[in-house]
C-alpha cells in the first residue's frame, strides 16, 4: 500500500512562527487586542506544527500508521492485516505472522491474509501449512490463478508432481498470459524426459515475453540434445545478449558449437562458464573433451581430474579419465 507523504507544513510553520513571533515582540510594549492575538496564533501555529508532525511520521512508517489505527480500531481485521503486510515488507516474519493470524481470526474470508501466510510458510518450509492457506484462496476463489499457481508451486516441492500439473493447468486456463505457470510446467515436463510438451510450453513463453531468459535457455538445451545446433546457438546466444553472466548458457553453447566441429568456439565459451562457475564440473568435463578430441592428452586429463575433484560421483568422467591415463600408459 502506497504511503501518504509528509505534508509540507510542518517545514513552513516554524517560518511563520518566527514571523508571528518577531512582530510580537516589535509590539511587546503595546496593550492593545492585536498583540495578544499575534501570540495566541503562533501558540496555535506552533500546536498545530507538532500535530501535523506527528501524524506524518505515523503516516510516512506502515507500522506506526497501522499499530496506530489498530489501537483505535481493535475489534476490525483489515487494520491487523495491513500492519501484519507492514511488518512483512520490512522482514520482520514473526511478527507479520502473528498479526495476520489475529485479523484471520476477525475475519476468515480476507484471502490477502491467506496469501501472505502462505507465502511467509513456504519461504520457511514449512510446506503443509503453505499449502493449506493456498488451498483456502482457491477452495473460496476458485478463479485465483495466482492461488493455483502458488499451490501448485508449493505441491510440486513437496513432491505430489500429478497434484501441481493439475493446478498450474489451471493457473494457464485462468490467465494465459501468465508465464510463471508455464515456465514450472515447462520444467517439469523436461525433467520428465517429455522435451516436446516442454518445447511447446516455452515457446509460448517467448510470445509472451521474447526476451524471457529462462525460456530461451532451457529451448537451447532441448535444440542441443535433439542435434539441431544451430537453433540452439540461436536461443543460447541470445541469452548472453541478455545476461552475459549465465554460466550454463556458455557451457551449452560450447556443447553446440562442438556439434558443430567448431571446437575452437566450444572451448572460447568451456572456458568462460568455468571462469564464472569454478565448481562447474560439467563444464570441466566437457572442455575435457575438446581436448581429448584435438589430441591433448594431457590437458584433457588435467580437465577430468579437476572435473572430478569437484563431483567425485560423475562416472563417465571417471570412465574417460582411466581410458586416457590407460593410454598414456
Amino acid at each position: 500500500m502506497p504511503f501518504r507523504k509528509a505534508h509540507p507544513f510542518p517545514s513552513l510553520a516554524p517560518k511563520f512562527l518566527l514571523c508571528l513571533v518577531f512582530c510580537y515582540y516589535k509590539n511587546m510594549y503595546s496593550k492593545s487586542l492585536g498583540s495578544v492575538s499575534l501570540l495566541l496564533i503562533s501558540l496555535i501555529i506552533l500546536s498545530f506544527s507538532a500535530i501535523t508532525y506527528t501524524r506524518n511520521t505515523i503516516w510516512i512508517d506502515g507500522v506506526s500508521l497501522w499499530s496506530d489505527t489498530v489501537k483505535k480500531s481493535p475489534n476490525k481485521s483489515r487494520p491487523y492485516g495491513h500492519l501484519g503486510g507492514a511488518y512483512l515488507i520490512k522482514g520482520f516474519t514473526e511478527e507479520a505472522v502473528h498479526y495476520l493470524n489475529i485479523s484471520k481470526s476477525l475475519n476468515p474470508f480476507e484471502l490477502l491474509n491467506y496469501l501472505n501466510l502462505g507465502n511467509i510458510y513456504l519461504e520457511r518450509g514449512e510446506i503443509d501449512r503453505a499449502i493449506e492457506h493456498y488451498k483456502a484462496i482457491v477452495t473460496t476463489l476458485p478463479r485465483s490463478y495466482k492461488g493455483h499457481y502458488l499451490l501448485g508451486s508449493a505441491l510440486f516441492i513437496k513432491g505430489q508432481i500429478e497434484e501441481a500439473i493439475v493446478h498450474f493447468e489451471k493457473s494457464i486456463r485462468l490467465k494465459p498470459n501468465f508465464i510463471e505457470p508455464f515456465l514450472d510446467l515447462g520444467n517439469i515436463y523436461l525433467d520428465k524426459g517429455l522435451d516436446d510438451k516442454a518445447k511447446e510450453l516455452y515457446l509460448r513463453v517467448l510470445e509472451i515475453e521474447p526476451d524471457n531468459i529462462d525460456a530461451n535457455y532451457k529451448l537451447g538445451t532441448i535444440y542441443a540434445k535433439k542435434n539441431n545446433p544451430d537453433e540452439a546457438i540461436k536461443r543460447l546466444s541470445r541469452v548472453l545478449d541478455l545476461n552475459p553472466y549465465h554460466a550454463e548458457a556458455h557451457n551449452h553453447l560450447g556443447i553446440s558449437f562442438y556439434i558443430k566441429g567448431m571446437h575452437n568456439e566450444a572451448t572460447k565459451h568451456y572456458k568462460e562458464a568455468i571462469r564464472l562457475k569454478p565448481d562447474y564440473a560439467e563444464a570441466y568435463h566437457n572442455l575435457g573433451i575438446v581436448y581429448k578430441k584435438n589430441g591433448f592428452i594431457d590437458k584433457a586429463i588435467e580437465q577430468f581430474q579437476k572435473g572430478l575433484k569437484i563431483r567425485p560421483d560423475f562416472t563417465i568422467t571417471q570412465v574417460m579419465l582411466d581410458a586416457l591415463t590407460k593410454q598414456k600408459k
